[in-house]
C-alpha cells in the first residue's frame, strides 16, 4: 500500500514540474545549421598599383570580393571613366583615362561604390600645331588660320569663352584669335592716345593684355605710359597713369615709366611691370579696382628675395596668377622664375645661372624665360625664349622640357620633335591645351 502511495506521488511530482517549465515561456527551438541564410559578400578596395603614371597605364586593384563580371565593375579616375580590363574575386585591372588628372579611384562593383587612394597623372605627350598665323609672311591681314598676318607679339590672354587676344606693338592693335583659328581686329588701329569705342580708340606700342573676372580687359599702353581698360561694352577708357616718371597715386596723378607686362587677380587688382628699360629700376606697381596706384614689390634692379620693395628683379618679361593669388614672375635678366605673395613677399621657385637644364629649383636652368601660365593643377609653364622649349615647373618645383628641340623651326610635331623658335609668351585653358606665340604664328599645344 505504502508502495503504491510512493509510486504516485513520484509521477504526480514529475508531471508538475514538466507543467511548470512549460509554462515558464515559449518553447527554444534550435536551427539547424544548414538552415541559416547566407550573408551578402561586402566588396572592399584595399590598394592600387601603381599610384602614378600616365595615360594607358595598367593599374591593379586589389580588394576583396569584386565578383568575376566584368560588365558589373566600373572604374573612375577623379570621375573620369577607366577600360576595365579583367577582374577577378580580388584583383581589378584598369587602364588610365587621357586627362584623367589628379584624384581618387573610384570603382562601382554592382552598384556598390567603392573609394580608394588618390592617382596622381602624368602628362606624357604634347602634340604641337599652328593655329594661325603666316611663319613666312608678316602683316596686320585678318583671316582664317595661315591666312592671317601678324607684326610680332606682345602678351596674350584668354576670355571665358576661351577666344585669344594678342597684343600686337608695332601695329597698335589687338586682335581677337577664335578657336578655330580665324582672326579679326579687337581694338586699335592708330598710333596716338585715345578713349572711347574699340575701333576709334588709339594706342602707342601695345605690350599686354590681361581679363579679369567680369570681362574687363587691361592693356599695358606702353609709349603712352598708362593702363588702359576696354570694358565688356566696348568702352576703352585710361585707368592709371599721365607722363612718363615715376609716382603712386590715384588714377592719372600716377605716373608709370614704360610699362610693358600686367596680369590681374581674381579681386581685380591690376598688377604692372616697369623697368625694361629703365635698367636702374625695375618695379611691380599695383592698381586697385579704383585706380589707386601703388608700388607692390621691387626697386632697384639686381637680384634679391625679401619683402616688398627690399626685393629687386632684373627685366621682369612676363607674369600670370596662380590659384593661390601668387604673382609668378620671369625675370629674365636673372634666368629664374619668381614668385610673389600676395602680401608682397618675393621668393624664387626656379632657376640659377643661363643655361638649359631640367632638375628640382636651383639645379635647373633657363635662358631668358619669358612669357609664364599656370594651369588649374598650379603647373607653371615657361616659354623659354632662348631655349626655343616649353618648359614645365611642376608644384614641388621640378622643372622638365615640355616641348622643342632647341633648335630654330616651325615645325609640327611631337613634343620635343617640333621646334620653337623664340618663343615669348603663352597661356594655357581648362583643358591644358598651351597657346604659344612667337614670331608671327600662334601655335597650339595640345597636352595629354
Amino acid at each position: 500500500m505504502k508502495t503504491h502511495k510512493l509510486i504516485h506521488s513520484v509521477v504526480l511530482i514529475t508531471l508538475l514540474t514538466l507543467g511548470c517549465h512549460k509554462d515558464d515561456g515559449p518553447e527554444i527551438v534550435v536551427p539547424i545549421e544548414e538552415n541559416l541564410p547566407t550573408p551578402n559578400p561586402v566588396p572592399m578596395l584595399n590598394s592600387i598599383s601603381p599610384e602614378s603614371g600616365p595615360k594607358n597605364t595598367t593599374v591593379t586593384i586589389k580588394g576583396i570580393d569584386f565578383g568575376t563580371d566584368k560588365a558589373k565593375v566600373k572604374v573612375f579616375f577623379n570621375d573620369v571613366k577607366a577600360m576595365v580590363e579583367s577582374v577577378t574575386e580580388t584583383e581589378i585591372k584598369t587602364k588610365v583615362p587621357s586627362l584623367a588628372l589628379t584624384g581618387p579611384v573610384k570603382v562601382m562593383v554592382d552598384g556598390k561604390e567603392l573609394t580608394g587612394p588618390d592617382f596622381t597623372y602624368e602628362f606624357s605627350e604634347a602634340h604641337v600645331s599652328t593655329l594661325a598665323g603666316n611663319k613666312d609672311a608678316s602683316g596686320n591681314t585678318d583671316g582664317q588660320g595661315t591666312d592671317a598676318l601678324f607684326s610680332g607679339f606682345g602678351g596674350i590672354t584668354r576670355d571665358v569663352d576661351g577666344n585669344l587676344y594678342v597684343a600686337q606693338p608695332v601695329e597698335n592693335t589687338i586682335r581677337k584669335i577664335t578657336l578655330d583659328g580665324l582672326v579679326t581686329t579687337f581694338a586699335g588701329a592708330f598710333e596716338g592716345y585715345e578713349d572711347g569705342p574699340l575701333h576709334s580708340a588709339k594706342f602707342k606700342w601695345i605690350s599686354d593684355v590681361a581679363i579679369d573676372a567680369s570681362g574687363n580687359m587691361y592693356v599695358a599702353d606702353t609709349s603712352n605710359n598708362r593702363i588702359r581698360k576696354i570694358s565688356p561694352d566696348g568702352t576703352v577708357s585710361t585707368l592709371a597713369g599721365s607722363w612718363q616718371g615715376f609716382a603712386d597715386g590715384q588714377g592719372i596723378e600716377a605716373r608709370f615709366f614704360l610699362p610693358d607686362v600686367i596680369t590681374v587677380d581674381s579681386s581685380g587688382n591690376v598688377f604692372v611691370a616697369e623697368g625694361s628699360a629703365d635698367y636702374a629700376h625695375t618695379r611691380i606697381r599695383k592698381i586697385t579696382p579704383e585706380g589707386l596706384v601703388t608700388t607692390f614689390a621691387g626697386w632697384e634692379t639686381g637680384f634679391l628675395d625679401g619683402q616688398g620693395t627690399d626685393a629687386s628683379f632684373k627685366f621682369i618679361s612676363g607674369m600670370t596668377m596662380d590659384n593661390s593669388g601668387n604673382i609668378i614672375v620671369a625675370d629674365a635678366g636673372n634666368n629664374k622664375i619668381r614668385k610673389v605673395s600676395p602680401d608682397g613677399h618675393v621668393s624664387t621657385i626656379a632657376g640659377s645661372t643661363e643655361g638649359y637644364s631640367d632638375g628640382m629649383g636651383d639645379e635647373a636652368q633657363f635662358y631668358r624665360p619669358w612669357g609664364l601660365a599656370v594651369d588649374k593643377l598650379n603647373n607653371i609653364y615657361v616659354a623659354d625664349y632662348s631655349n626655343m622649349r616649353i618648359r614645365k615647373i611642376d608644384p614641388k618645383g621640378m622643372v622638365s622640357t615640355v616641348a622643342g628641340s632647341g633648335s630654330y623651326g616651325f615645325d609640327d610635331g611631337e613634343g620635343q620633335n617640333a621646334t620653337i623658335a623664340f618663343p615669348r609668351t603663352l597661356i594655357v585653358d581648362d583643358n591644358f591645351n598651351l597657346f604659344v606665340t612667337q614670331n608671327n604664328v600662334i601655335r597650339k599645344i595640345a597636352l595629354e
